[in-house]
């Protein structure tokens, strides 16, 4: 079953998704896994997706939790249903890209792995560390979701 794993990161590889980038590309993940750098264009990058079986999707988003948690959210049920309460990502815009998305392309199951990152929040080096680790965890957990195994 191959899996896409897409991160969106910036130009200028001080982001926080950047480094989770970096950081997964330095993982074993699996032999049926593809790291792929979507930049800053989520259509762009969706469109694109529609021969894997599985995607996980890294996002930064607003969800009204404590900095530096992580989520592992059901794109479908953020597509059709929203979300029980507001959640803004950074590059999945979801009234337009996750309706997009789910309306117009065929795309396999998808699962979003979302890190809370107010924009007017600081995260130091060890924070930060910490985060891009529960990252790493909720990825591998969300690929064995969508695979049905263990990562």
């Amino acid at each position: 079953m191959r899996v896409a794993v897409v991160v969106f990161t910036r130009d200028d590889n001080h982001s926080l998704g950047s480094r989770i980038f970096e950081t997964i590309g330095n993982k074993r993940l699996g032999d049926e896994v593809e790291i792929v750098d979507a930049g800053t264009d989520p259509l762009h990058t969706l469109e694109s997706l529609s021969d894997f079986d599985g995607i996980v999707i890294v996002d930064g988003a607003e969800m009204g939790e404590p900095q530096g948690s992580v989520k592992v959210l059901d794109f479908n049920e953020l597509a059709f249903f929203g979300s029980p309460r507001e959640v803004r990502f950074n590059n999945l815009r979801q009234s337009d890209h996750l309706f997009y998305a789910s309306k117009y392309l065929s795309l396999p199951p998808a699962l979003i792995v979302a890190f809370e990152s107010a924009l007017n929040a600081d995260l130091h080096l060890s924070d930060e560390t910490l985060v891009i680790a529960r990252c790493i965890q909720a990825i591998r957990s969300a690929i064995a979701k969508l695979t049905s195994r263990e990562v």
